[in-house]
């Protein structure tokens, strides 16, 4: 199982009672079912787990053909577990979630990217509440800046923000408060560099790079490299981690807990 990690944010008022209130907006979602062409999709199998004091909830996301029966269980509660979704083009996600820390855990399949999971599940959440959900994927800061720091010059930048309720570092706090008094939801930055390029440490760039790879945003950036040009997104660097483990939720919320406490911010 290959896991990929996510900051997710809702908007206020939501966003106050949202760790207290997100069990029951999760096993609201398993009344659903959405249809797309042939086949079904459902959220199941939701629960949650206490590990030292801290929660951690889980499910499956996944679709199956309509003709095979795409979901187990008796009444409104669908279960997606992985004997329920037969076919070749069948597909079943796990996923956890840490509301102390707004993050959630993502299985990345060939059948079912992270970012289609990601769509559906917010397909999924905006059939019962109002306010929208987004998400970030979380980046490996210490390899974006290895690849920078070989790089001869920046010489163009873009960056798609958002804030941070509670500033991940004091380091990002000029930039985080910009956005966060800007009360956009998301803000978009561009710069150009002159024939020196752009500013690197202490400057907006590397804020912006922090910033995104703490999971709140994106970045792409274009570079002189060995004399020749280059160019990297955020795409490139998500935090993974491949897990060899018993596919059960409940057994595997520990190992996705100790994995989620290593993030740093």
């Amino acid at each position: 199982m290959r896991f990929v990690y996510a900051r997710y944010r809702v908007a206020e008022p939501m966003s106050a009672n949202l760790a207290r209130t997100l069990p029951v907006m999760l096993a609201e979602l398993q009344a659903n079912q959405q249809e797309a062409g042939k086949y079904s999709w459902t959220i199941g199998d939701i629960g949650e787990r206490t590990i030292e004091g801290e929660k951690l909830l889980f499910g499956r996301l996944g679709k199956t053909a309509r003709a095979t029966g795409a979901t187990s269980g008796g009444g409104s509660i669908h279960s997606s577990g992985r004997k329920s979704t037969p076919g070749k083009k069948a597909a079943c996600s796990n996923f956890f979630i840490d509301p102390q820390n707004s993050i959630m855990a993502l299985e990345d399949k060939p059948l079912l990217p992270a970012e289609k999971f990601l769509k559906k599940f917010k397909q999924f959440w905006e059939t019962t509440q109002t306010a929208e959900i987004d998400f970030d994927f979380l980046q490996n800061e210490p390899e974006i800046f290895a690849a920078i720091n070989q790089w001869d010059r920046i010489t163009a930048a873009r960056f798609e923000l958002s804030s941070a309720h509670a500033c991940p570092r004091e380091e990002l706090k000029q930039l985080n408060d910009l956005l966060r008094h800007s009360k956009a939801s998301r803000a978009v930055f561009k710069f150009e560099g002159g024939a020196s390029g752009l500013a690197r440490d202490n400057s907006i760039i590397q804020e912006g790079v922090s910033l995104s790879a703490a999971g709140y945003g994106k970045f792409g950036l274009k570079g002189v490299a060995d004399g020749a040009k280059t160019a990297l997104d955020s795409d490139s660097f998500l935090l993974t981690n491949d897990l060899v483990e018993v596919d059960d939720l409940p057994s595997l919320a520990p190992v996705i807990l100790a994995a989620i406490r290593k993030i740093p911010g």
